[in-house]
């Protein structure tokens, strides 16, 4: 009789927790095992190109590539409450037929997990698998073995600029420029192009911070007069509404 009643509200506390979508621990649920016996990369498709940035978060990675990544898009899409302030932030989702540059970068363990702890609470880490990668540059190959990682935006937190929760121009100027970056070190003259048009959800709702960046450290090496001539070729003039401001 006790293991009966035992059983019974084991599984009614089993199917309570389908019903209300328990969660599984922050480590399992947004950070998978990661194989320490193979060599680590991480996918870089917004402040990890910017080799400020990238330098400061990773130090100076020995391995550094311009990669296509298919079956994923770019967009501003991660909402967001960094230090109370809303915002929009720059993350991928997977979509079938889509596809965005970035940089992959080799990195160690130990960073990987310094990574995993600084992460904003919209993002998971997840496994891409090698065959969604295509090198930019001519003979040089993706790596053979090793595991691909990129953060991506959880479900519960993809939602374009509102007016709320809106793009901040201190973060267009850092993303555009390490596209910059990449494309003068690889001279890649189109990376810097495609990196506008690989990325989704530009908007009217979009901030100008840059005189005083919600963002510390105050960034270097920003390129303000190349990034402004980038975001010249969007459409709907979008950036002729925000230089207004």
């Amino acid at each position: 009789m006790t293991c009966h009643r035992s059983c019974c509200l084991t599984g009614f506390l089993f199917s309570l927790c389908l019903l209300l979508g328990c969660e599984q621990s922050p480590e399992v649920s947004r950070y998978p095992k990661i194989d320490e016996q193979v060599p680590q990369y991480i996918i870089g498709f917004g402040n990890l190109m910017y080799s400020y940035s990238r330098d400061r978060i990773l130090s100076k990675s020995k391995f550094i590539l311009p990669v296509l990544v298919y079956g994923y898009q770019r967009s501003w899409v991660a909402r967001s409450r960094p230090d109370g302030v809303s915002m929009t932030r720059l993350g991928v989702v997977p979509t079938k037929e889509k596809f965005f540059n970035g940089l992959l970068v080799a990195l160690p363990v130990s960073s990987l997990k310094k990574l995993d702890l600084s992460s904003q609470s919209e993002v998971s880490r997840v496994l891409v698998d090698r065959g969604s990668l295509k090198s930019l540059l001519i003979g040089q190959k993706i790596p053979e073995t090793g595991q691909f990682w990129m953060y991506q935006v959880r479900e519960t937190y993809r939602k374009p600029p509102a007016r709320g929760y809106p793009i901040m121009q201190s973060r267009v100027d850092e993303f555009l420029s390490g596209c910059l970056d990449v494309s003068d070190r690889f001279k890649l003259t189109d990376f810097k192009y495609q990196c506008l048009q690989t990325t989704n959800n530009w908007s009217e709702h979009w901030g100008n911070d840059r005189r005083r960046p919600l963002k510390e450290p105050v960034y270097r090496d920003i390129y303000y007069k190349k990034v402004d001539d980038l975001l010249e070729r969007l459409g709907n003039n979008f950036y002729e509404k925000v230089r207004e401001d």
